[in-house]
């Protein structure tokens, strides 16, 4: 009799202990669960996920070298020993018609992309496999991306992109993005803005200039991100305009013209930053700060958001949802 009681209650027992367990997870620590289990489930997603188009979509050609650069020797220094001319300042475009309405589009930044990367404890380190959830699960739901010079060229015109349009970028110029975020963009279909410190450049854990080259040729975009990666707000007026029109000057002559999108070394800026951005014939440049909406007239200060090292795709994806009217 008591053995056919406690088999009869075989289910019920599994209830409770599953509604305990539950309770458990979400209260004790299950958050660092939630990356985890979407990056398990990322090879799946980035197999079958349709392309945003539609169709299936394009591994694009293979990641180029990543074999450490042989010098660490600043190239800007060098090439202006040489003498040599930079690309002329970007001419900016008039502006959007009157009344143009601001985009809604949200703008994602990545730094370090890790396989070694602890998700519940980096902020600016992410794993491979959790970058790829997040970006399949934006594919499988029609999610597209554009670059951030095509956001910029989109808010000159006035003209708003499709909905579900995103862009993705990326902070540093260190080597990881090549060997690792690369692939995981062109696996899903999608393009991507590399923001590059233009004097570490060939420095030990960044690329080199052949591999920047290399991004760009595989249909990325390459903006600034300074040319030593200071904190603008914190420094004089002067060193502002030092440090936009360096990079300005190297990248251009490493890349053939200069960069139009610029990010802020750690978001922060003040109002001599925005003016040196200006001043160097920039169209866009993005900060960290919060908010939902771009517009041509406060195109130097672009709010991003900053992707959690802890945040599972589908928490990602309400976030940006959130943009959608």
């Amino acid at each position: 009799m008591l053995v056919s009681r406690w088999l009869h209650d075989i289910p019920r027992r599994g209830l409770v202990a599953g509604a305990l367990l539950v309770v458990i997870l979400a209260g004790y620590g299950g958050y660092r669960l939630l990356p985890r289990i979407s990056a398990a489930l990322a090879p799946t997603c980035a197999m079958a996920a349709a392309s945003p188009a539609g169709g299936a979509a394009t591994a694009g050609p293979p990641a180029p070298s990543a074999s450490p650069a042989s010098s660490a020797s600043r190239a800007s220094s060098q090439l202006a020993a040489a003498g040599t001319t930079p690309p002329p300042i970007p001419t900016l475009p008039p502006g959007p018609p009157a009344g143009a309405a601001p985009l809604r589009v949200p703008v994602l930044i990545y730094h370090e992309v890790l396989p070694g990367a602890d998700p519940a404890s980096a902020d600016y380190q992410m794993t491979p496999a959790l970058m790829e959830s997040h970006l399949c699960t934006m594919k499988a739901r029609g999610w597209q991306s554009i670059t951030a010079r095509q956001l910029a060229a989109l808010l000159a015109a006035g003209t708003p992109p499709p909905q579900h349009t995103f862009v993705i970028t990326l902070d540093d110029g260190t080597l990881d993005h090549l060997v690792e975020a690369y692939p995981i963009i062109r696996r899903n279909g999608f393009v991507a803005t590399f923001f590059v410190i233009s004097e570490r450049v060939g420095t030990d854990g960044y690329l080199s200039w052949d591999q920047v080259r290399a991004l760009r040729d595989g249909g990325m975009e390459i903006g600034s991100h300074s040319a030593n990666h200071p904190r603008m707000s914190d420094i004089p007026p002067a060193q502002s305009v030092q440090e936009v029109a360096t990079a300005q000057r190297t990248l251009g002559l490493q890349l053939g013209n200069q960069p139009v999108t610029f990010a802020y070394p750690g978001g922060a800026y003040n109002d001599a930053a925005v003016e040196a951005v200006r001043v160097a014939g920039i169209m866009a440049a993005f900060t960290t700060a919060e908010g939902h909406a771009a517009s041509w007239a406060e195109r130097l200060t672009i709010p991003r958001i900053n992707v959690g090292a802890q945040w599972s795709a589908e928490r990602l994806l309400s976030i940006m949802e959130g943009y959608v009217r």
